[in-house]
């Protein structure tokens, strides 16, 4: 027989783990369901997620919740810049079409996450800072 599986709420946490380690975790899976299983509805959540934190929620929660909000903005941005794209290359019928929604799908990722890994941000990095110097 297996062993049950307790589920811990937003309210608790588990012994040693940092504080607002959960509302970061619900922001990083709201940020992916956003952009793989349900794109507006995810954005949606992430959004009032993100117009709900305050000073009182917890630094590490508060950075997750701001850059994911941040990066889907820029998703949604580059989407429509894409679509912009399509259209003054030809439209849909065009030959080009599959050509940018490739190299969409290619570049766009790799764009956007650098952009997440912020110098400004107060927790520390799991690669050297400078030359001989670890976090």
């Amino acid at each position: 027989m297996p062993a049950s599986v307790e589920v811990t709420g937003p309210s608790t946490r588990e012994p040693g783990s940092p504080p607002g380690q959960g509302l970061a975790v619900l922001a990083a899976s709201l940020y992916l369901a956003n952009l793989l299983v349900i794109p507006v509805l995810g954005f949606l959540a992430l959004a009032w997620l993100f117009i709900r934190c305050d000073r009182n929620t917890p630094l590490l929660a508060q950075a997750h919740v701001n850059q994911a909000f941040s990066a889907s903005l820029w998703a949604g941005v580059l989407l429509v810049l894409v679509n912009l794209l399509i259209f003054l290359f030809g439209g849909y019928r065009g030959v080009h079409t599959w050509v940018i929604v490739i190299l969409y799908f290619t570049i766009s990722p790799s764009c956007i996450r650098p952009w997440s890994c912020s110098a400004s941000s107060p927790w520390p990095r799991p690669w050297p800072v400078s030359a001989g110097e670890c976090p």
